[in-house]
Parts: C-alpha cells; sequence; structure tokens
C-alpha cells in the first residue's frame, strides 16, 4: 500500500504569477500576429515638423547652423535645397577629410561652413519616410563685414558729399558776382547824364536779379539801397522827360524854340 501511494500523480493548483506570465505571453502573440497582418497596430507616422524658425542671420565668414526641426517613425530622409532649388550635398572626398562648404548629420542639421555674402537666401529641408513626406524652409540672412566695402561706402559718401558742396559754392559764387556786377552797373548809371541815363536804366534794370531763396537775401542787402535809389531816380527821370515833352509843344507855339532834357532836370 504504500507502494501504491508513493507512485500516485500529484496535482498542484497554479499559482498566481504564473498566470500573469501565460497572459502576458499570449497577449504579445497576438500582437505580433496582427502586425503581421497589418490591421491593428501601428508603428510609426509620417513627418510632422516639430519646431518652426523663420530666419537666422549670421556673420560673414562664420558657420551657419540650420535645424529641419521634423521627427518622424520611421527617422526620415533629410535633403537641403537652396533657394535656386540646388540639391546640397557633401561629395565623398570631402566627407573623407571631415570638411567641405555643405554638411548634413542624420538629424537633418545643416551645417554651412565659411558662410559668404552669396549664400543669403532660403533653404529648404525635404524629409520623407515611408508614411509621407514634409518640407521646412528657413531664411538665411548674412551680415557684410568686409572692410573694403566698407571703405568703398565711405568714398562714395564723401564724393557725392563733396559734389553737393561744389554746387551750392559755385551757385553763391556766382549770384555774389552777379549782385556785383550789377552794383557796379549802378554806380556807372549815375555817373553818366543826359537822355543817355534813361535808355542806360532800362538796360541795367534787366541785370537786377530777383532775390527768392533766404541764402542769398544777405548778398541782396549789397544793392539795397542803391537800387531802391535807382528806381527813385528813374521815377524822377521819366517825369523829367514827360514834362520835357510838355514844355517843347508849349515853346513851340510861342517861341519855336526846343528844349532840352537837361534844361529840366
Amino acid at each position: 500500500m504504500d507502494r501504491l501511494k508513493s507512485h500516485l500523480p500529484v496535482c498542484c493548483v497554479p499559482s498566481v504569477p504564473f498566470l500573469i506570465l501565460v497572459s502576458t505571453l499570449a497577449t504579445a502573440k497576438s500582437v505580433t500576429n496582427s502586425t503581421l497582418n497589418g490591421t491593428d497596430v501601428v508603428l510609426g507616422f509620417m513627418p510632422v515638423i516639430i519646431a518652426r524658425t523663420d530666419h537666422i542671420i549670421v556673420k560673414e565668414g562664420n558657420s551657419a547652423l540650420i535645424n529641419c526641426s521634423v521627427n518622424g517613425i520611421p527617422d526620415p530622409q533629410f535633403k537641403w535645397y537652396n533657394s535656386i532649388g540646388k540639391l546640397l550635398k557633401e561629395e565623398e572626398d570631402e566627407k573623407e577629410r571631415g570638411g567641405g562648404k555643405w554638411q548634413i548629420n542624420e538629424v537633418g542639421l545643416l551645417n554651412i561652413t565659411r558662410v559668404s555674402f552669396s549664400d543669403r537666401g532660403k533653404y529648404t529641408c525635404v524629409a520623407s519616410n515611408v508614411y509621407g513626406t514634409v518640407n521646412n524652409t528657413v531664411t538665411l540672412r548674412v551680415i557684410f563685414t568686409s572692410g573694403d566695402m566698407g571703405v568703398y561706402y565711405m568714398v562714395v559718401c564723401l564724393v557725392a558729399f563733396t559734389i553737393v558742396m561744389v554746387l551750392n559754392i559755385t551757385r553763391l559764387c556766382m549770384m555774389s558776382s552777379h549782385l556785383k556786377k550789377t552794383e557796379k552797373a549802378i554806380n556807372e548809371f549815375f555817373r553818366t547824364e543826359g537822355a543817355e541815363k534813361l535808355q542806360k536804366a532800362f538796360e541795367i534794370a534787366k541785370r537786377i536779379p530777383i532775390i527768392t531763396s533766404a541764402k542769398t537775401l544777405e548778398l541782396a542787402k549789397v544793392t539795397q539801397f542803391k537800387t531802391m535809389e535807382f528806381a527813385r531816380y528813374i521815377e524822377e527821370l521819366a517825369r523829367g522827360r514827360i514834362s520835357c515833352g510838355t514844355l517843347q509843344r508849349a515853346r513851340r507855339r510861342q517861341t519855336g524854340m526846343r528844349c532840352t532834357c537837361s534844361e529840366t532836370l
């Protein structure tokens, strides 16, 4: 009897942790099967832009780092294009030396070494995976710091300033010279005598300038007094000529003699 009892099978109730383990393995197998069938579980998504940068500013001669800022599952492939649509890629020999103008790493970061003024413009990142494609554009602005161009612009400004000053000085000198000639002509007018004075007066009157600018007003003061005196003298001379004509007609009636303008003056 003891031997028979010793050979009887013993049944044990499974523990709770064991049941949990079995359930987990069954669930994993179910998920794997559904994934292979492409029905329930999605393992990735198309690239999306996680941050937008409108522009970056870099000094000429420095390096520029432009981040594509795109994320996706599986990891997307990155391509960069410049403003004219040219694909930026690093040559194989430059990769081996670790240099080159354009350097693109695995996460889509574009490194432009030794930035020049001609590198300014828009750069577009194209990120794509099996689920789709997305574009992100960043504008690169380059600050020009070349000393030669600074000297060039300074010379241009100095030349323009010199031309403006020469033109203004020439204009003032011409006005001053004209006023001096007018003053001289007026002085000569006062030294003339007789009927010739009236004719000369009208010739000189054409030379009197019309002052319209405040800057040349001071120059007109040189001849202001003599010009007013000259105008009064013309008026008196004209009146004298008229009275001379009246006197001539009266004398013709009486004596038949003629008078001269110098007599009435």
